[in-house]
């Protein structure tokens, strides 16, 4: 291999295919990257046997080849590397980095180790999707997934297609969000399936500021996030991932849809009651909300021996029945900071039901929770 590259495009390859590397003692070789020159441009590519991250990169080959190299170091190596231009090429066992002034060898692992990266090879269930609509969609719901949960089917991201229209949804069994988005060219495909969350999150991190179409190729087992645009340097891009077995919750019947009290309010000044009122949370971040129809009043309180008690007053356009009800604070926060506006709705129906959230500017996405038991 001979090759020779943009060391600051390079850098940017590696930052994001080294999201996909593993660290696993009985198989040290998931910590490196297979590096491989072919016709006119280089394809990186990491896995932690989960998930794998492949991209090809223009660059000016003199000899095709291959090597494989701890991600740590090369990434350490270009993040100080003083040339902007650089000869990657192999030489027996070592991997020779240079520009001018300077030159390095890397020792590189052997190549026959690397696991090889399964395919889906009927690729008939193809949809597209845009790259920033889905990033923005999963962000919105990653922080809610079951990531401890012994309860395999809630640890990542539940996709469900019908109708054009994608709904991705999480829960960790005491909150759920759902986040609806749209795919870029109408499609008969029904399909679901449960995304791990590491997957989720190097979707995120990779295609947060890619401006461009996501192929999604789905199989029984396995999906595959493909970016592919000739007029970028770093013109293909793919994420590959197993899938989660096992039935992801029946959700949808858990979703109120009547309710016996009802409150709009202003995102930023709820939020500013319910940091206050954290201060002083018990050990279990119980805040209690009274909430006073007739006054469009809702009182909240918190109380804790050691350090004190919070009240105060949070004025909303209430309807329905007086209720008295406790969440974790924590909770709250999380799902309410997830809109992108500032007028909430919150449908109630009893202290021990599950509480809805949601947002007329924001009608995509919605947030359920599960009150506290209190006394």
């Amino acid at each position: 291999m001979k090759t020779t590259i943009n060391k600051n495009i390079l850098k940017q390859v590696l930052n994001i295919v080294q999201r996909a590397t593993g660290k696993n003692i009985n198989l040290p070789i998931l910590s490196s990257l297979f590096i491989e020159s072919k016709k006119n441009y280089l394809e990186l590519k990491a896995t932690d046997l989960e998930h794998a991250i492949l991209c090809k990169v223009l660059a000016d080959n003199e000899k095709e080849g291959s090597v494989v190299c701890p991600a740590r170091t090369l990434e350490s190596t270009f993040s100080v590397f003083p040339s902007e231009k650089v000869l990657l090429q192999e030489e027996g066992n070592f991997l020779l980095i240079k520009s001018e002034g300077a030159s390095i060898k890397i020792k590189t692992d052997n190549k026959e180790n690397f696991p090889i990266i399964p395919r889906i090879k009927n690729k008939e269930k193809i949809v597209q999707i845009k790259a920033q609509a889905l990033c923005e969609a999963l962000s919105k719901v990653i922080n809610f997934i079951g990531i401890n949960s012994t309860k395999i089917e809630i640890t990542g991201v539940y996709f469900n297609a019908s109708n054009n229209v994608l709904k991705l949804v999480a829960t960790d069994n005491f909150r759920l969000a759902e986040q609806k988005v749209y795919f870029e060219k109408e499609n008969n495909l029904d399909f679901s399936f449960i995304l791990p969350f590491k997957t989720a999150r190097s979707f995120i991190d990779v295609f947060s500021k890619i401006d461009g179409v996501v192929d999604l190729v789905i199989s029984e087992n396995q999906v595959e996030f493909i970016f592919e645009d000739k007029s970028y340097q770093i013109f293909n891009i793919e994420i590959v991932s197993k899938l989660i077995e096992g039935e992801f919750p029946s959700y949808e019947k858990i979703i109120p849809v009547t309710f016996s009290t009802e409150a709009v309010f202003n995102k930023d000044e709820f939020l500013q009651r319910i940091q206050l009122a954290s201060v002083f949370s018990s050990k279990i971040n119980d805040v209690v909300f009274v909430f006073n129809v007739q006054n469009n009043k809702i009182l909240i309180k918190s109380e804790n021996q050691q350090t004190g008690e919070f009240e105060g007053e949070l004025t909303a356009d209430l309807s329905g029945k007086d209720i008295k009800i406790a969440f974790n604070y924590k909770f709250l926060i999380e799902g309410v900071n997830v809109f992108n506006t500032n007028e909430i709705f919150m449908g109630l129906n009893s202290e021990d039901e599950p509480v809805l959230f949601k947002s007329e500017k924001d009608k995509d996405f919605i947030y359920i929770i599960m009150p506290l038991k209190i006394d």
